[in-house]
């Protein structure tokens, strides 16, 4: 027998000594687990079966490309739908006809229902470059999954059409959603997309849906510019809850804070006013923040955060009493 087959067949039995001391200990030991990071090796059928008696609540996977591997994450998602609370993807390729498959597997048996809290993709392809379809199924999962409280799409490529459809979604279906991240794509030109879309959104902007229970918004690093500020000001008018909101590193300008101004004196005036904001690299100068400084005056009791850091304030904002422009050029 030559050299190569012996080492082949050496191999193959060590992997299986391997798997069967694994799936031993993790008969013992695997009813404890509730949270597991898997790399894309591991999404694997066997691996599957060894876990079928875990009752994992938070899964992590990593890499995941091939569909032999997505595969193995559907069946994995199948057979922890009941417990699985937090589901996380990073430098994956979830393209629509991926995502579709993904979100069947967490739905619960017999229902239109998902008991996911939590669903994050993060430096991941979610849209095929010359395509504009959407995930049935994302859109599917975010109109019934009635517990989800964080939606993150941070750093998937995502274009302003796709993003419009993820909001137009959260509003109909009245979610119950707290934390919604946005971040790290390239939403410029969002507001002449919803111009040239159909008359759906606008109405859903113009009636009585809202995202209430949202408190968190991050829209940090996605090249919107002053003109996309006031449609963003159109969605955050359906947020009364909102406390927290990131707008930095989106070169807005002065006249994308003038946008902003109504949003934040409609909050003041329900008595929920804003509570940390973020405006860093904005391209702002003196006049843009002396005009949100006095608008955000009013309230009760000063901010929990604000920070203008990295915009070119000038000298003048540095003389506003009581006022430090620390991190940013005054």
């Amino acid at each position: 027998m030559s050299d190569k087959i012996m080492s082949s067949v050496y191999l193959s039995e060590n992997i299986a000594q391997q798997y069967s001391r694994l799936s031993y200990h993790w008969t013992i030991l695997g009813s404890y687990a509730r949270c597991l990071r898997f790399q894309n090796v591991l999404c694997t059928a066997e691996v599957c079966d060894m876990l079928q008696h875990s009752r994992l609540e938070t899964l992590v996977f990593v890499r995941v490309i091939s569909e032999l591997e997505v595969n193995g994450v559907c069946l994995l998602l199948s057979c922890h739908a009941k417990t699985l609370l937090s589901l996380e993807f990073i430098h994956c390729q979830l393209y629509p006809a991926v995502m579709d498959k993904v979100c069947t597997s967490l739905r619960q048996p017999g229902s239109q229902n998902y008991k996911i809290q939590s669903f994050s993709i993060k430096s991941s392809r979610i849209d095929e470059s010359k395509s504009l379809t959407t995930s049935a199924g994302l859109l599917n999962l975010l109109s019934y999954a009635k517990s989800l409280q964080l939606l993150s799409f941070n750093d998937v490529k995502m274009q302003p059409s796709f993003a419009k459809m993820i909001i137009h979604t959260l509003l109909e279906s009245s979610s119950g959603l707290q934390t919604l991240d946005l971040s790290e794509n390239n939403l410029a030109g969002w507001r002449s997309t919803v111009d040239r879309s159909s008359t759906s959104f606008s109405s859903a902007l113009k009636s009585n849906t809202s995202l209430n229970s949202l408190t968190v918004l991050n829209l940090r690093g996605n090249n919107l510019q002053e003109g996309d500020m006031e449609y963003i000001c159109n969605i955050l008018a359906k947020m009364s809850n909102l406390r927290s909101l990131d707008i930095s590193d989106n070169p807005i300008t002065d006249e994308g804070i003038r946008y902003l101004i109504p949003f934040f004196e409609l909050a003041l005036q329900r008595g929920n006013p804003i509570r940390k904001l973020r405006a860093e690299n904005c391209d702002l100068s003196s006049i843009g923040v002396t005009k949100l400084l006095e608008c955000l005056t009013p309230i009760d009791k000063p901010l929990d955060m604000l920070s203008i850091a990295d915009n070119h304030l000038g000298s003048y904002i540095s003389k506003i009493p009581g006022f430090t422009c620390k991190g940013a050029q005054c």
